[in-house]
């Protein structure tokens, strides 16, 4: 029996395949603020970033791998208001905050080919594991020209934020086979499950969410 197992073991791992390389591409990232009045929820927005780091996929058999994955991305969020200043001629005056945050994110997927030739596409999904690292805010006033009225790191221990994020990834892409590797390009949809912060005051806990748009390369090893 053991000499079975062992053989089995031996032939899976002859079978399978490594793979390294890089990967890098645009994130557009927001939050989701839950059990508040509506009043008092800020209207959030995506904001724009960027993602890079290594990727690692371990080929199981001919349809199935494993994803492995450390970036550094972006996420954060934006309110954007308009309101009027009725002691000049009605002119509106358009206020915008952009709030992004840096963090190591470690995605951890099951990958599912939906085709075996060289040029297929794929579906992968699994957990992402994420520690924010630093934080910046932009704040912008838009009247008769743009002024930029804020623009600083932010101390995220001073504001509570929560460092630690645990949440899902879902991804869908195609890729091409070459002798010395893969290329790729996919698109993905991330979903945080922790609180990043709570304002006691009015209720206010938020949750990221994003979607990324991302292309690389691996090596065969």
């Amino acid at each position: 029996m053991i000499a079975t197992i062992l053989t089995i073991s031996s032939i899976v791992a002859l079978q399978a395949q490594f793979s390294m390389g890089l990967r890098g591409g645009a994130t557009f990232g927001s939050v989701q603020a839950a059990d508040v009045v509506d009043m008092v929820t800020p209207n959030f927005k995506l904001v724009p970033g960027f993602e890079i780091g290594v990727s690692g996929k371990y080929e199981i058999s001919d349809r199935f791998s494993v994803l492995g994955e450390a970036n550094y991305s972006q996420k954060g969020f934006r309110v954007a208001e308009t309101m009027e200043m009725g002691f000049l001629g009605n002119l509106p005056l358009g206020i915008s905050v952009n709030t992004r945050v840096g963090y190591i994110n470690v995605p951890i997927m099951a990958r599912y080919d939906l085709g075996t030739g060289p040029l297929h596409a794929y579906v992968a999904v699994g957990p992402e594991f994420g520690y924010a690292t630093h934080g910046h805010i932009k704040a912008r006033a838009d009247a008769l020209f743009d002024l930029t009225v804020i623009d600083r790191r932010v101390n995220l221990s001073s504001i509570n934020y929560e460092r630690f994020d645990v949440g899902a990834v879902a991804a869908v892409g195609a890729e091409y086979d070459t002798p010395f590797g893969e290329v790729f390009v996919d698109a993905r949809f991330h979903q945080g499950f922790k609180d990043l912060i709570n304002l006691p005051v009015v209720d206010l806990k938020v949750r990221s969410f994003g979607i990324g748009l991302g292309a690389g390369v691996r090596m065969n090893f």
